[in-house]
């Protein structure tokens, strides 16, 4: 009976470190998190009802409510909010595009509005309004037209810059030249790049079938391809007779074919990871689309992964690839030379449907101090009428730190400043729409048992030799995995170190007892 006691106090300690804590509900949907440039962090959501963007402090208590919308409007999209970044003034301001109908028409409408209940902006029959912000250069504001044109308007005045009737317009910081806009003329087969001015700067040619429709200009560089003077551009154009086909091409600013990748709907660098290197790859729409990785500068293939893959950064800097796949329902984890790291199982409920799978988030630090990988994913259960929602956030082990259910959608946001949070979107047949939001309670780490126990275990993770660093004399150390199974054990008058090459690699719960049958329990990670 005291062992069961023991094994049960272990595996409770094992996930104790990982308690997620509800912080709150909302009984909207869609609420975001924001911190603003003066106030801090905040919460927002659009209440459908009274037509207002509702704010809350970052303990969820109420702060303020700005009206925004339409009376007649059938659906409201928030596509902005801050209160320095469209004019300096202390006030909120907010971009919002109202749908609506005029008879049997559908119209929109795109505004921006201040707190203080002036209309900064309004631009009729637009399909959308963002803001395009871009370190070095000044924040500007771009309105994508039902008619497939777009106009871009200066900060903080609001003034009409230009009109590209072409189609929609992107812009960028080159390397060496600078602010440009690009948008593809379609009936030329070009692009076309312009000044900060909206003056021509040079015209790219391109190549497609005639009966091929292009889809976007996917990336535009100058030095990150290679070393040459020369702009460098991808593109992906589709042709539709029955089965889309799909084809991305690489090119320089003389329209060289530098790379081009049949079946290929995207093919863009992957830089959303500041703190690692860019990589070139491409979404493909064949073997089970798949994601490809190809060498900068050699443009080579270096790997092909049979399914949707993002990349990792793990707490010691080192990059890692993932992919879930849904008909095993595992998630694999890849070094940087793409070789496996860790196949992770991800335990589906019966009946659960495999190819609504779908991994949100990986980590090994953001969620606990213990060193193992944690991934948060989703899946649905068919159940009639409809379908049962569910997300889950475990350990490599395979243990279980949260399950959410009636969740379509968990989203992990880092905020400098503050703390790491997951916002759920929740879903009930009865009920409709809700949010949640949960953070990871204070984790009992090395320093923190140091301070209570004055006992330290070193290194951690440790691969050959635990030191043990006690105020006492340890006279018995057990060793328990992730199951509570005692698998090592060592009686010795005065226990300073352990060799630990004989374990398995991962997780341990280290039990010590000290010479006046003194107690105490610490984490620790077995790496080879």
């Amino acid at each position: 009976m005291k062992k069961l006691l023991l094994i049960a106090f272990l595996l409770s300690g094992s996930f104790a470190f990982s308690q997620f804590v509800l912080e709150h509900t909302y009984p909207e949907n869609g609420i975001r998190r924001v911190k603003l440039e003066y106030s801090g962090e905040k919460y927002y959501l659009f209440n459908i009802a009274t037509r207002e963007v509702i704010l809350y402090n970052a303990d969820h208590t109420y702060w303020k409510s700005i009206p925004v919308g339409m009376a007649n409007a059938t659906y409201t999209a928030i596509e902005h909010l801050s209160e320095a970044k469209i004019n300096p003034d202390s006030n909120i301001e907010i971009a919002f595009t109202c749908f609506y109908n005029v008879g049997n028409v559908s119209h929109r409408i795109s505004k921006v509005v201040s707190e203080n209940g002036n209309t900064l902006l309004t631009v009729p029959e637009a399909e959308n309004l963002t803001l395009d912000e871009i370190p070095g250069l000044s924040n500007k504001l771009i309105a994508n037209m039902l008619d497939k044109t777009s106009m871009v308007f200066s900060l903080p005045s609001m003034e009409a810059e230009h009109v590209y009737p072409e189609g929609l317009v992107k812009r960028v910081k080159l390397e060496n030249s600078g602010e440009k806009y690009y948008v593809i003329d379609a009936v030329g087969n070009q692009t076309k790049i312009l000044n900060s001015d909206h003056t021509i700067w040079k015209l790219v040619s391109l190549a497609k079938p005639a009966d091929a429709i292009y889809t976007a200009i996917n990336l535009i560089t100058e030095t990150i391809i290679n070393d040459d003077p020369l702009v460098e551009l991808s593109y992906t154009y589709y042709q539709d007779s029955g089965n889309r086909y799909y084809e991305s091409k690489l090119i320089n600013e003389n329209g060289t074919v530098l790379l081009a990748v049949p079946s290929a709907a995207n093919m863009y660098l992957d830089n959303k990871i500041a703190e690692l290197p860019m990589r070139l790859m491409t979404r493909n729409t064949t073997s089970g689309n798949g994601t490809s990785v190809y060498g900068l500068h050699s443009l080579l293939l270096e790997h092909t992964y049979p399914s949707y893959t993002e990349r990792a950064r793990m707490s010691n800097g080192d990059e890692k690839f993932f992919s879930y796949y849904p008909n095993s329902s595992n998630c694999m984890v890849y070094n940087s030379d793409h070789s496996v790291w860790k196949n992770i199982p991800l335990s589906l409920p019966a009946g659960a449907d495999d190819e609504s799978l779908h991994v949100t988030h990986v980590s090994d630090m953001k969620i606990n101090d213990d060193g193992l990988v944690e991934i948060a994913f989703g899946y649905t259960v068919p159940l009639l009428p409809g379908f049962y929602y569910e997300y889950k956030v475990i350990n490599e082990l395979g243990n279980v730190l949260l399950t959410v259910p009636n969740c379509l959608d968990f989203t992990f946001f880092e905020m400098e400043g503050a703390e790491n949070k997951f916002i759920g979107l929740m879903f009930l047949q009865n009920s409709g729409f809700s949010a949640t939001v949960y953070h990871v309670s204070e984790t009992l780490n090395t320093n923190q048992e140091t301070e209570k126990q004055q006992n330290v275990l070193y290194p951690n993770p440790v691969s050959s030799q635990l030191h043990i660093q006690a105020k006492a004399k340890i006279q018995q150390v057990e060793f328990y995995n992730a199951t509570g199974a005692l698998v090592k054990q060592v009686k010795e008058e005065n226990i300073s170190e352990i060799p630990v090459e004989a374990l398995s690699a991962g997780f341990y719960m280290v039990k010590l007892t000290d010479a006046v049958q003194q107690n105490s329990v610490y984490k620790i990670m077995v790496s080879k």
